[in-house]
């Protein structure tokens, strides 16, 4: 027998054809956590975060009596769900268009906190919500961030403080006027300021992060000059520099939201789109400090906008696609140091190229990198996979399927709690299924770069000679895996036999995601 770290536990042990009915975490990609199975015309923006005890909040929206109702859920660290079948509510009010956006985050004591708009006033309002571990609405029906009746609250996101207390911030719309908001809780739901921060002559895409002291960022697109604006506010609410810093002068695409994160040192990492000419369309990554300076001379420039990520070091890890054309890209990962320069890029880290690779996110894990996206080949036939890339930027994994169901699988969110549990939840958007569901799979991250213990039971159906695999009990596709787990090839079992290509000396396995065999390469 090959015992078998991560993702080839169960298929090792023979154990796949019974996964369908054990709760849980499976280790089939073919049978995920389905977190809400309801037949629903539309399940679909499904977000996480971080939950107690190395536990996962899975929220989404359902399309239900011609609104959008917001659920949530609860897994605990053993792939359980905590609550009812199917999630809780965290609104019912009305809301007569799919979405005006909506953000969920977690404090300290493991409550989830969400804001969410809805039109119950006759008004698109944003409201947040706070819903502990056992699933009590804290806050009721949500704590109003403002009461015009003229306003439109749209695009809105909060963080929490290292104080434990809540920023939260939205799109505010009243007639063509377009302003950023900005209001503080505290953990008790009390409004610690007595107005508003308020940005004008944005287009509405912005971002927040937390830093120290009980201060935090946002960046934002100026809608005029196409410029990329950085500012840090302190705990009274008050610009912390004379001027935001300008992190690109007018060449951002300012149809793109910014992507950011903290650099764990108290300052802020943004990546957005920026058009160097008429012509071309390309990614920019910058760092700002907590006083305000850009970390580096000018911004580093890579083929798309980057997803992106901070170790405890500082090191900046950025995820994103490129292609040579519009019907082809890949996935590669890159690390820089805190100062700005380019440790490594990975190669391409799909075995092969796709048309339609999305990336569900990034995240740093003991200064080693995992990335989780979307694979799509041919129609309604995505995967979930991930690729695991250590610190020095050897691959340990890729192509390593995380869900090989059925379905286009659009949109997905990734969340680490602690540093060990990282959690990617997606909606199948109901193509094959006849209405929406969301599913989640825990990403099982490698033990250092290969398997942790080898034995070997020689009895094995399939065989291997001169390129040519030899496998009668498969018909249809296959995968085959080495012994760290890293696809080495997938391709269709025809009348027993599939051309493989050069095998090295050692230890395989054949997959067809329902069963599985041991392959065995000796010279």
């Amino acid at each position: 027998m090959i015992k078998f770290q991560n993702l080839l536990t169960a298929i090792a042990l023979g154990t796949m054809s019974n996964l369908a009915a054990v709760a849980g975490w499976s280790p089939n990609p073919d049978v995920n956590l389905l977190v809400s199975g309801e037949n629903a015309v539309g399940q679909d923006l499904v977000l996480t975060a971080p939950g107690p005890a190395g536990g996962t909040y899975i929220s989404w929206l359902s399309w239900e009596q011609q609104n959008s109702f917001l659920k949530l859920q609860l897994i605990d660290k053993e792939g359980n769900a905590v609550w009812e079948e199917g999630g809780i509510y965290v609104s019912t009010n009305p809301t007569p268009t799919w979405s005006s956006g909506f953000d969920v985050c977690s404090d300290a004591e493991g409550n989830a906190l969400i804001v969410f708009p809805d039109s119950r006033n006759d008004s698109w309002h944003a409201y947040v919500y706070k819903v502990s571990p056992s699933g009590e609405m804290l806050w009721g029906d949500g704590i109003a961030l403002t009461s015009d009746s003229k306003e439109s609250c749209l695009n809105p996101k909060l963080i929490t403080t290292d104080a434990g207390n809540i920023i939260v911030g939205f799109q505010s719309l009243i007639g063509s006027r377009n302003t950023l908001k900005f209001s503080k809780l505290s953990s008790k739901g009390s409004k610690l300021w007595g107005g508003m921060i308020t940005v004008t002559g944005t287009n509405g895409l912005f971002n927040l992060v937390s830093s120290t002291e009980d201060t935090f960022f946002v960046d934002y697109i100026l809608g005029n000059t196409g410029e990329v604006a950085v500012m840090r506010y302190t705990a009274n609410g008050e610009e912390a520099w004379g001027e935001p810093a300008i992190i690109d002068n007018g060449m951002a695409v300012v149809s793109t939201e910014p992507v950011a994160c903290s650099d764990s040192k108290g300052g802020i990492i943004v990546g957005w789109r920026y058009a160097p000419s008429a012509f071309e369309v390309a990614g920019a990554l910058q760092a700002v400090d907590r006083q305000g300076n850009l970390r580096w001379h000018e911004f580093e420039s890579c083929p798309n906008i980057p997803q992106v990520a901070a170790d405890k070091d500082g090191n900046i890890y950025t995820a994103y696609t490129y292609g040579t054309s519009s019907d082809i890209n890949n996935l590669f990962v890159s690390k820089y140091s805190a100062d700005g320069k380019l440790l490594w890029e990975t190669d391409p880290l799909v075995n092969y190229m796709s048309s339609q690779i999305s990336i569900y996110g990034v995240a740093a894990v003991d200064s080693n990198a995992a990335v989780v996206y979307r694979n799509a080949v041919t129609y309604n036939q995505a995967t979930v996979e991930y690729a695991y890339i250590e610190s020095d930027g050897k691959i340990v994994k890729t192509d390593a399927e995380l869900s090989t169901m059925e379905g286009d699988k659009g949109h997905g969110s990734l969340s680490l709690s602690g540093n060990d549990n990282l959690v990617v939840a997606w909606a199948d958007n109901g193509i094959s299924k006849g209405g929406g569901r969301i599913y989640a799979q825990k990403v099982d991250l490698p033990a250092g770069s290969g398997i942790s213990e080898i034995s070997v039971d020689r009895t094995s159906a399939v065989g291997y000679n001169n390129g040519i695999l030899y496998a009668p009990s498969f018909n249809g596709m296959v995968s085959v895996y080495d012994c760290s787990g890293q696809l080495v090839k997938r391709g269709i079992v025809t009348d027993g036999y599939m051309e493989i290509g050069q095998l090295l000396q050692g230890v395989y396995l054949v997959s067809d995601g329902k069963k599985s065999d041991k392959l065995f390469v000796t010279r």
